[in-house]
This record gives C-alpha cells, sequence and structure tokens, in this order.
C-alpha cells in the first residue's frame, strides 16, 4: 500500500507496534498525513510515524478505496519477535558487560541472570532486563558471528569477545554420545563406523575400537548420510 492511499482513511489499523506507544491490531484516527501518518498514541501524545505501523482501515473511509492493490510490504505484514533466551547460552551484554561475553544461568522460572562487570544482573528471556520497564533495546545479544561482527562495527572502540566456534568433528560426536545419541553413525579415515559410547574422553564403536587417535571424524544423519551440526544438541 503507498502513502497516498491513507489519505482516502479516517482510521488505520496498527500492525507494526512500537514500545507501550502502540498496539498491533489496534485502531487510531489519522489525524495528518505528510510523509508520514499522524495519529494519538496510546499514552496521548500526537506523533508522526512511518506508514508500515498501519494499515487503512477501509469501512472507515470517506469513499471506498477503489482498485487499490496491496503492495508486497502489506500482503504478509509479520510482528517481530524478540530473540528468547536460555540458560546455559553465552551471550554479548555491551551496555553492562563491555565486550566480554556473559554465560546466562537461572534459579528462578521466569529470569536468567549472568555476572557482568557491575555484578550479577537478571534478565527476562527475551533478552531485557528485569529492573527496566520500557525498553528501546535488548540487553542480550545471542553470541553469533553475525552479531560479533555487527557489535564490532557499532562499537569499533571496544575489543569483543569472539563467540564461541561452533561444535564439529570428534567434539560433537562426544557430545552427541555423551548426550545419549547411541550408535552415532560417523565418517572417518578408515571409513564408516557406528559410535556406541563413551570411556572417559575416548569413543568406541561398535566393533570396540577406540578412535581417540582418529582426527577426522564427522557424524552423520543415519538416514540422509548429511553431516550433523551442533543444532542437533537442541533437538
Amino acid at each position: 500500500m503507498k502513502l497516498q492511499d491513507f489519505l482516502k482513511c479516517k482510521k488505520v489499523r496498527c500492525v507494526k507496534a512500537y514500545d507501550d506507544c502502540l498496539k498491533i491490531g489496534k485502531e487510531y484516527s489519522v489525524l495528518n498525513i505528510r510523509m508520514e501518518v499522524e495519529v494519538r498514541d496510546d499514552e496521548g501524545g500526537r506523533y508522526y510515524w512511518e506508514s508500515d505501523h498501519f494499515e487503512p482501515v477501509l469501512d472507515s473511509a470517506e469513499n471506498p478505496l477503489q482498485g487499490v492493490e496491496l503492495t508486497p510490504e502489506f500482503e504478509a505484514v509479520e510482528p517481530i519477535t524478540a530473540p528468547r533466551f536460555e540458560a546455559g547460552q553465552k551471550a554479548y551484554c555491551p551496555w553492562l558487560n563491555v565486550g566480554r561475553l556473559v554465560l546466562l544461568e537461572s534459579n528462578h522460572a521466569d529470569y536468567l541472570f549472568a555476572e557482568t562487570v557491575k555484578g550479577r544482573q537478571y534478565f527476562n528471556n527475551d533478552g531485557t532486563s528485569v529492573n527496566v520497564t520500557s525498553h528501546a533495546q535488548p540487553d542480550l545479544f545471542h553470541a553469533t558471528q553475525e552479531n560479533y561482527e555487527l557489535l564490532c562495527k557499532l562499537i569499533p572502540w571496544v575489543n569483543f569477545e569472539a563467540p564461541p566456534k561452533p561444535l564439529t568433528g570428534i567434539e560433537l560426536a562426544k557430545k552427541l554420545i555423551a548426550k545419549g545419541h547411541n550408535y552415532l553413525v560417523v565418517d572417518t579415515v578408515i571409513g564408516i563406523r557406528v559410535l556406541t559410547r563413551l570411556e572417559g574422553n575416548t569413543l568406541i564403536d561398535s566393533n570396540n575400537v577406540r578412535l581417540d587417535e582418529l582426527d577426522d571424524i564427522t557424524p552423520l544423519n543415519d538416514e540422509t548420510g548429511e553431516p550433523l551440526t551442533e543444532a542437533v544438541l537442541d533437538e
């Protein structure tokens, strides 16, 4: 939908929320339109918002819209959801722990906590601080390579800790066996093997061969034969 289509409407419906000011699905009266749409928000203020926050409420138009076609950005509007965090994950907390990663822990059903340079901090599972009632931005960011690179660009004077490298090869195989993936199919330098157990730090295959000395081990999906990744640990 183009901005000029809003000129035909008295009301718009919110499709993109903003803090406590706008609610998805709620209708707002159009006060004015310039390059953006002016409405009175939930706190009583008059503000201009980019048009992608709304869709026209067609039955409120003085003259019903005729021949108006939806442009791609309005055909399937999906609200953006915040990322979720869990205990055991590592995350960046640049406002509270500068460039160092924090380890998320939990001793409460609803909250996570992490030790930072400013002491123990508590977070909601969407990455926002428990002590802040209105959030303009998250306080936590997942420890991914993409976030690492973005933070380095955003705050170049901070030496950010690199994210942990994803588990692969023999370390991934050990984690999978330890988690209960018995009869794990792996590709090795001596061919396909089936791992059955982990004794100490040594992998044992179905022929009781110790595979710790092999450098190249690739865990495989036993149905497709495709290499497994660390993501399978979350399944």
